[in-house]
């Protein structure tokens, strides 16, 4: 409805009877101009109304014809129970009107299916075999606006499987059915419909069924999953299964032992290890990895249970008590050492495949670390120090499940360093920078904007090419420091000395104009770095024709390109490929 209005606060249109007051149905103004606005479900004669609603004061008023809706419906006139049919239609498709099919003569659904999805649309038939009508409902106020009548012919399945079988057994199963979507075939309670175990008639037929962990009568079931009914049954009795264990009765804490078992071998059954008396594992092995299962103990001492769970409903089928024993742990180091550095650690353990020795805070807990080494590396290993100095813990710890099984105090104690460098020097020159300091395998001497995190440099050199270290200067003029950086632990810097970098030039001196093809002499003056060139260049290209090294000497010869026009000499330091200066040069 298209409207002008004051729009005040509330103000709305409805439609009521001719002449009448009372709405039927009405929509605020506020919801903008055009509005939607329901008309009545009969039709007849009807008036639509502007109301001012802070006195209802009547301010338009139109007559609109309300006609008759209708609508028309083609599907087949039989199919089996069970089935999804294709319906064609027409009608208002109001929302939410669906199509649906009752008893004869009814309204009530026993499945249907909004017009919405457009026509044709897709209805499922009842399970029970009988005449049927679809209808076309208008959801508003449930008005039937038009019935077909479908018969529905009874739909068989059948099924051939065992008589018989063990607790847990995978079994074939072959079947006749419909195969209507997400159908399937189950074990259930005699005479029931809730399913023990099954699997989808779309994997075909036969298909493969578990039966129940426990023993007993029970159903094979062909079942339709809409609503339920079950088309076929043939029954299956399920005979218990037993199973045995055969571990030592004493085992030591976290170790990876052998336990021998018999037993079904069902999918995915297990082998596990658990509190005394429990369920819930701590850990397992499947029994499909054979006999003896390897089976990982927990680390704590005490009195557990082995177990041989069949994985289907979690039964147990065989239960042995166990003692798991600890075992000797100790570690040794010295009590102190410099931080940053390493320490040799002399322990004693089982050694398990991911038991390691951490350094870590007194405090923290035992799965947390600063660094590490595997036990898999022997008795006397090294481990990394933290670069803070304070007092930490050497710890064994079970790999398994991050237990500390013993541990040591040390003390890391500071270290500083020292460095004796120039305090200015030509931009991209060498230096040397006597240092004193840890000389770790990975320090290093870097040089560095004065602000900048230790990671971030400029150019370095280990320390442990020796004392005093070369360091070739960036080509960039300007403040910079040079810093000792301890690699190990994160790189934290023990020392700092500022260094200016002082600006660099060069000169060419060459003729202005040269024959094509003939050999340029070109004297230079500059810094004369190892790397350094003369280069001529084409403008806009990158490459060089010709170059260069300024280590031979301050005079140097390029030779011409055959080619006449205008070319570029440059100076290049060639740390960084920044050009000094250049020169035009014309060939002719």
């Amino acid at each position: 409805v298209d409207w002008t209005g004051p729009d005040y606060h509330d103000d709305y249109i409805m439609v009521t009877e001719p002449g009448g007051t009372d709405s039927i149905n009405y929509t605020r103004t506020r919801s903008g101009a055009p509005l939607e606005l329901k008309l009545p479900p009969e039709p007849g004669t009807y008036d639509i109304v502007y109301i001012m609603r802070q006195d209802r004061t009547e301010l338009a008023r139109i007559s609109i014809e309300v006609t008759e809706v209708e609508a028309t419906l083609s599907a087949p006139a039989e199919g089996a129970a069970g089935q999804t049919i294709q319906v064609d239609w027409t009608g208002p498709d109001y929302r939410d009107d669906y199509i649906a099919v009752t008893e004869p003569g009814g309204t009530d659904s026993i499945a249907y299916t909004r017009t919405r999805r457009g026509s044709p649309l897709e209805l499922a038939l009842p399970s029970e075999p009988g005449t049927y009508d679809i209808i076309y409902v208008m959801r508003q106020d449930r008005r039937v606006l038009a019935r077909t009548t479908i018969t529905v012919a009874e739909t068989d399945a059948s099924l051939d499987a065992p008589s018989e079988g063990r607790m847990g057994d995978t079994i074939r199963v072959d079947w006749t059915g419909p195969d209507y979507p997400d159908d399937y075939i189950a074990v259930t309670e005699p005479g029931g419909s809730d399913w023990i175990a099954y699997s989808y008639t779309r994997e075909g037929s036969p298909l493969e069924l578990t039966l129940p962990g426990a023993p007993g009568a029970y159903e094979i079931a062909y079942v339709v999953d809409r609503d339920n009914t079950v088309l076929a049954r043939r029954p299956v009795t399920v005979s218990a299964v037993s199973a045995t264990l055969t571990p030592p009765q004493t085992l030591p804490a976290g170790a990876t032992v052998d336990i021998a078992w018999t037993g079904p071998d069902d999918r995915d059954d297990y082998i596990a290890v658990t509190e005394r008396g429990g369920t819930g594992w701590i850990n397992y092995a499947y029994t499909r990895d054979g006999s003896p299962a390897r089976l990982t103990l927990p680390g704590e001492p005490g009195a557990y249970d082995i177990t041989y769970v069949m994985n289907q409903n979690r039964k147990v089928l065989a239960r042995v008590e166990v003692t798991v024993t600890d075992v000797g742990y100790s570690v040794s180091a010295p009590e102190t050492a410099p931080a940053g550095g390493t320490v040799e650690v002399t322990w004693e353990g089982p050694a398990y495949e991911n038991d390691y020795i951490a350094v870590a805070a007194p405090d923290a807990p035992d799965n947390r670390y600063l660094t590490y080494t595997y036990t898999r590396e022997g008795s006397p290993l090294t481990v990394d120090l933290p670069p803070e100095p304070g007092r930490y813990e050497i710890r064994y710890v079970l790999g398994q499940d991050r237990l500390v099984k013993a541990t040591a105090t040390l003390d890391v104690t500071p270290v500083d360093a020292t460095l004796s460098g120039p305090a200015a020097a030509p931009a991209g020159s060498d230096i040397q920078v006597d240092w004193t300091g840890p000389g770790y395998q990975n320090d290093y001497i870097d040089i560095a904007a004065p602000d900048a995190p230790p990671k971030d440099y400029a150019a370095y050199a280990y320390t442990r090419t020796g004392d005093p270290v070369t360091i070739t200067l960036p080509t960039t003029p300007g403040d910079y420091v040079l810093r000792y950086v301890m690699a190990s632990g994160g790189r934290t810097i023990l020392a700092r000395q500022p260094i200016a970098l002082e600006p660099i030039s060069a000169t060419l001196d060459a003729p202005a104009t040269a024959p094509a093809g003939s050999t340029l002499t070109v004297n230079w003056t500059g810094p004369g770095y190892r790397s350094d060139y003369v280069a001529l260049v084409k403008p806009g290209e990158s490459g060089s024709v010709d170059y260069f090294y300024t280590r031979t000497g301050p005079t140097g010869e390029l030779d011409l390109p055959e080619a006449a026009g205008a070319y570029e000499l440059r100076y290049v330091l060639g740390q960084g490929q920044t050009v000094l200066t250049t020169q035009p040069l014309t060939l002719e």
